[in-house]
Parts: structure tokens; C-alpha cells; sequence
């Protein structure tokens, strides 16, 4: 299946809309969504929330192939650490 910004907004959005999600960043191929959620350290709550709310979006992606990372920024700025080639996602 295409990714789509409907696709992309269905699952990235509401990532960027949780507690202790400082930035969602995702790159796209024509059949593959990769996406990257940096949080500052490791908590199993925001983690939890983090899966469960990707796992409901799923249910309305249908066949869109996605993997899914958390990445710890430890107190480093977002740019170190930020996957290379791949897009911040906004709010809008």
C-alpha cells in the first residue's frame, strides 16, 4: 500500500501528541514507513503509551508496511541524535 499523508498523519500525529514525546521523525519509502520517537530518557510509562497508541493506528493503516523505534536522547540535543535521512514530523 502507498504511504500517504493520510497514512502518516493518521499514525504520526497522535504520537506527537503525547506526554513525554519531545519529537517524531520518519522517513518514507514507497511501501515502508519508518518512524523514530525521541523521548529524553527511558520510562516504561511514556514507552507503553507510545506502543499502544502506535498499535491503534495500525488498525487503520491497513496493509502499510512500519517499524517502529524509541530513541533515548539521555539529555543530548535532538540533533545528535536525530536519524540521518529521515523528516521531522510537525503538529499541524
Amino acid at each position: 500500500m502507498p504511504i500517504n499523508g493520510s497514512l502518516e498523519n493518521s499514525i504520526l500525529r497522535p504520537l506527537l501528541r503525547l506526554d513525554g514525546v519531545e519529537e517524531v521523525h520518519f522517513r518514507k519509502d514507497p511501501d515502508f514507513l519508518r518512524i523514530w520517537v525521541i523521548i529524553n530518557r527511558p520510562d516504561d510509562g511514556v514507552e507503553n503509551t507510545i506502543y499502544t497508541e502506535y498499535l491503534k493506528a495500525l488498525d487503520h493503516a491497513g496493509e502499510c508496511e512500519t517499524d517502529l523505534c524509541v530513541l533515548f536522547r539521555m539529555d543530548r540535543e535532538i540533533g545528535l541524535i536525530a536519524p540521518q535521512g529521515a523528516q521531522a514530523a510537525t503538529a499541524v
